[in-house]
């Protein structure tokens, strides 16, 4: 998750629009206990909204999604 969250704020879009500060992307752990197992949950969160506009976004309108999903993040 470590590698996700530099590969995000070192994206062409984050540095040209000045997001590329590592406080905008958050990871989070969090311990779950389901039936007799102990989970982890692993969160990364997005606090800058000019971040999922700016980079997220255009990042991954740049791509093709090779399965149903892409009907998903088009609606």
């Amino acid at each position: 998750m470590e590698a996700i969250k530099v590969f995000l704020i070192n994206l062409p879009e984050a540095n040209q629009s000045g997001l590329n500060d590592d406080s905008f992307v958050h990871i989070s752990v969090n311990k779950r206990r389901v039936k007799e197992h102990h989970n982890k949950v692993v969160s990364l969160t997005v606090t800058q909204s000019g971040f999922i506009k700016c980079v997220l976004i255009p990042f991954f309108d740049s791509k093709v999604l090779l399965s149903k999903k892409q009907l998903d993040y088009e609606d």
